[in-house]
């Protein structure tokens, strides 16, 4: 009765779920190139049941693989409406951001993300209230998201937000708090540039590229 889009991008295909020898339930599915490249066979998630039979996909321990190779990163000192992490990511060979967000105690304080794919063109993603995330195209210099895609995954994050951002070429997926949220492909190639909204404060940020 909730949580029953898990996909709502349409950028994914051919998901299915399978049991491990153990009898672990995990699922996965294919994500649309749009440069017409080979699709992209996603991470595998774990799936979580609750006690309401509300079905969740979640981050899973053994994609902890993908921190291979640590880089090191940090925050430009440049402010505006996006603040760019550094250094400039190799998004080709995809890469894993993490870090913490403290939930924001205005409404009109935005938590999010900027992953750029075009000059001062990318994609924002920001957490509105308590559980919601809302996608779209944004420019860099403008600060503002043309909102095309929300999902509400009916769970309350907390007042930390923990993220994981994995991008490459043009997949890019999110994770808040281990929840998946949503996987959407890039309207054009990464530049490698990812930046925080609104110069809000984030925490132990981290990064790494696979091996």
């Amino acid at each position: 009765q909730k949580n029953f889009v898990l996909l709502q991008a349409g950028h994914a295909y051919f998901s299915r779920f399978f049991r491990t020898s153990e009898g672990e339930l995990l699922a996965n599915y294919h994500a649309v190139h749009l440069d017409n490249a080979p699709p992209h066979f996603t991470p595998i998630k774990a799936v979580n049941i609750d006690e309401q039979g509300t079905l969740r996909w979640r981050w899973r321990q053994a994609n902890d693989a993908l921190k291979a190779e640590p880089v090191a990163v940090g925050l430009s000192a440049a402010k505006g409406p996006v603040r760019m992490l550094e250094p400039v990511f190799n998004t080709t060979r995809g890469v894993l951001v993490e870090g913490e967000f403290i939930r924001p105690s205005t409404i009109d304080q935005r938590v999010g993300l900027y992953v750029e794919c075009g000059t001062e063109n990318g994609i924002g993603i920001q957490v509105v209230g308590k559980r919601k995330v809302e996608f779209g195209p944004m420019k860099a210099d403008a600060g503002s998201i043309t909102v095309q895609r929300s999902a509400d995954r009916d769970a309350n994050f907390g007042e930390v937000y923990r993220f994981r951002l994995l991008v490459k070429d043009t997949l890019c997926e999110f994770y808040l708090n281990d929840e998946f949220i949503e996987c959407f492909s890039l309207p054009g190639k990464t530049t490698g540039r990812i930046g925080i909204l609104d110069d809000y404060d984030v925490y132990h940020l981290r990064a790494w590229y696979p091996r």
